[in-house]
């Protein structure tokens, strides 16, 4: 009797536990790796960063003051921007390349 009424029990609180994830909230899609390229994108960012790094040599920027650049992309504007900050900071000592997702073409932005 007493072994009949303690398996009724078990067999009740199992039957009546959740399954699992039952209740919970759907699971969240991962976010975008950091490095990611926006799927809009024409161009990687990795493609942006080359262009941008083209377009420091051909104005003759020295890129060893300037820390690793960092690089967002604009969908509305269809454009990617490669910024560049000073190991130093002052005003001033910082810069940036767009580069226009569509054709490649890259336009130098001074720190003021």
């Amino acid at each position: 009797m007493q072994s009949t009424r303690c398996i009724t029990i078990v067999v009740l609180a199992l039957g009546c536990a959740s399954p699992a994830g039952a209740g919970a909230p759907p699971a969240k899609p991962a976010p975008a790796a950091p490095n990611a390229t926006p799927e809009s994108a024409r161009l990687t960012k990795e493609e942006a960063f080359r262009i941008a790094r083209d377009e420091m040599r051909r104005l003759k920027v020295d890129t060893e003051k300037y820390k690793a650049p960092t690089a967002t992309y604009n969908r509305k504007q269809k454009t990617w921007y490669v910024s560049y900050m000073g190991k130093e900071p002052k005003p001033g000592n910082h810069c940036s390349i767009s580069v226009d997702d569509q054709t490649g073409k890259a336009r130098f932005k001074g720190g003021a």
